[in-house]
């Protein structure tokens, strides 16, 4: 244990002391042990085995542990320390919470019995408080939670390190246009009626480029070539009405790209 899991183990430890020496629980404690031994001769008369620390017994212990933790203001984490409280009417020290909170996983996971860490992937890691938490537990727990972040959650370290994006639709939208930039080219129209047909044919193999080729040179009167203007950095910046100058585009595309790759990029897990 740490300092601070001491003092909490201390604390806790006090307060029970001043539990089981208060006037208050002493007498339901007669009363509890009537029950108890009711109990017990039942199950004895019934012919069942060890009653006192078999699971027969355990509703008993349950429900006196929690009429006691609500009847005295205790955190709920008190629950297994008082149930053997009740069984043998003995503090047992190592039933002392040292900790007011710990974490839950889900998909609860299977623990490696040495290190007592996960041993499978979780989707949720909790932080679960039994009961308002000093300054110094608050700062102990925030580190702990950190811990256990980086233990069950590896692959999501790159969320650490990006930062949010200012205008992000603004930037995707010029991303979006920017899969349409194209250099200006120089296409072919066919005038008469006999190329049409031979393209058709030729884009359905039924002739080859070869001889598409030649009928070309043929009929090279009919051909009439067209320059189709390209799509440019400098043309999204007009649509969007930017004022960005055509880098401008171009960096804030690459923006979007190198974001998705500190995002995503698998290569970091390990990092």
């Amino acid at each position: 244990m740490n300092k601070i899991q001491k003092r909490v183990f201390t604390k806790n430890l006090d307060t029970f002391k001043l539990l089981i020496t208060d006037k208050r629980f002493e007498e339901e404690m007669v009363n509890f042990r009537k029950q108890r031994e009711t109990a017990q001769a039942k199950l004895i008369a019934k012919g069942v085995g060890d009653p006192q620390y078999g699971m027969s017994l355990h509703p008993l212990y349950h429900d006196q542990a929690v009429k006691i933790i609500k009847k005295y203001n205790l955190p709920f984490h008190f629950k297994a320390l008082l149930v053997r409280y009740l069984q043998i009417e003995k503090i047992k020290e190592e039933y002392i919470p040292y900790t007011n909170y710990f974490f839950k996983y889900l998909p609860v996971p299977t623990i490696n019995s040495r290190h007592g860490r996960a041993i499978e992937p979780v989707h949720e890691v909790h932080l679960v408080t039994f009961t308002q938490l000093t300054g110094e537990e608050l700062r102990q727990a925030s580190r702990d939670l950190k811990k256990e972040q980086k233990h069950m959650f590896p692959q999501t370290a790159n969320f650490t390190r990006t930062k949010a994006l200012k205008d992000v639709d603004l930037l995707l939208g010029y991303e979006k246009r920017g899969y349409n930039r194209k250099r200006a080219q120089m296409v072919e129209e066919y005038t008469g009626i006999y190329l049409p047909l031979m393209k058709k044919k030729y884009e359905r193999g039924e002739i080859s480029k070869k001889k598409f080729d030649e009928l070309k040179k043929v009929h090279v009167g009919t051909i009439e070539k067209k320059k189709i203007r390209g799509y440019f950095a400098k043309d999204i910046a007009k649509e969007t009405k930017s004022n960005l100058s055509s880098s401008g585009i171009r960096h804030a595309i690459k923006r979007i790209e190198k974001a998705r790759r500190d995002r995503f990029d698998t290569r970091t897990e390990s990092a």
